[in-house]
């Protein structure tokens, strides 16, 4: 009779230590490698709250549109004039913020603006 009881309690054991390993995982920030032959808007696109954004020494030929999304920094692995974000299209700004939270962009060189475009605009954001 005590075999029985003492499997039951390794099983529960076991199992409690598996259900705290997962949920603990459940939630982490991750760190999201972009590389210049990869898009900063596709991992904006796929980034979860509390996500960290690492940028590779590059030129990032792109519009960069930050929607919806909380918790989140982007910045350079390296020196800021190694890692540039230029527009693809200069009638755009090169950054936009928009309907986001706490949102920190660090270390980019953000160049070439077209007229009255902004190299980062936020709009409807809090805490940038």
């Amino acid at each position: 009779m005590t075999g029985g009881i003492r499997i039951n309690r390794i099983r529960i054991l076991i199992l409690a230590t598996l259900i705290l390993t997962l949920s603990s995982c459940a939630g982490a920030a991750a760190d999201i490698y972009v590389n210049s032959t990869d898009s900063i808007q596709a991992a904006v696109t796929a980034v979860n709250q509390g996500d960290v954004i690492i940028v590779d020494p590059g030129t990032y030929t792109e519009n960069v549109d930050i929607n919806g999304k909380t918790n989140l920094l982007i910045k350079s692995s390296a020196d800021p004039a190694d890692t540039v974000i230029a527009p693809a299209d200069v009638n755009k700004d090169v950054i936009t913020i928009r309907n986001s939270n706490t949102i920190t962009i660090q270390g980019l060189n953000i160049t070439g603006a077209g007229n009255d475009k902004a190299g980062i605009y936020v709009y409807k954001s809090n805490n940038c």
